[in-house]
């Protein structure tokens, strides 16, 4: 009720996080429920409060911050997972398959709908990898056991 309050406390603010959530894909708002999920009350009502006080500009400023790092961080993977393409081509599978794991793990805690993408890329191209280098075997193991939910 105090966090319900503390954000009521400020409109403008209500007003542009709904609109930035109607930018969200379904996808989004899983990642970013989960997320929540594992945030503890103490860290909701310090959020909400910080929340209450800031001004629209700065919110929007916060936002665009964290746009352009959820965009750096994919930008990074997909040239990563583009170099794993690359040696995949040429056979080099066991280099391949490093450059999809770095690709895979430096998006593990991106909440973004492109980044869950890029993972489960990289993880099929992965399964590929160990199809060629370590047998079918090998890759239902893994795959049953690694491969990130679509859901």
């Amino acid at each position: 009720a105090k966090m319900q309050r503390q954000l009521a406390s400020n409109p403008d603010l209500v007003k542009l996080a709904s609109e930035s959530m109607r930018n969200m894909t379904p996808q989004d708002l899983k990642l970013a429920a989960q997320q929540l999920n594992q945030t503890s009350p103490e860290e909701m009502l310090s959020l909400a409060e910080k929340l209450a006080t800031v001004k629209p500009e700065e919110f929007a400023a916060m936002k665009a911050q964290a746009d352009a790092q959820i965009s750096h961080a994919v930008s990074g993977a997909k040239a990563l997972k583009q170099q794993g393409n690359e040696l995949h081509g040429r056979g080099r599978y066991a280099e391949a398959a490093a450059k999809y794991d770095l690709a895979k793990d430096s998006l593990k805690n991106v909440p973004s709908a492109a980044a869950h993408v890029l993972r489960v890329q990289c993880s099929l191209n992965l399964m590929s990898c160990y199809r060629t280098t370590e047998g079918v075997r090998r890759t239902e193991d893994w795959g049953t056991f690694k491969l990130p939910s679509l859901t």
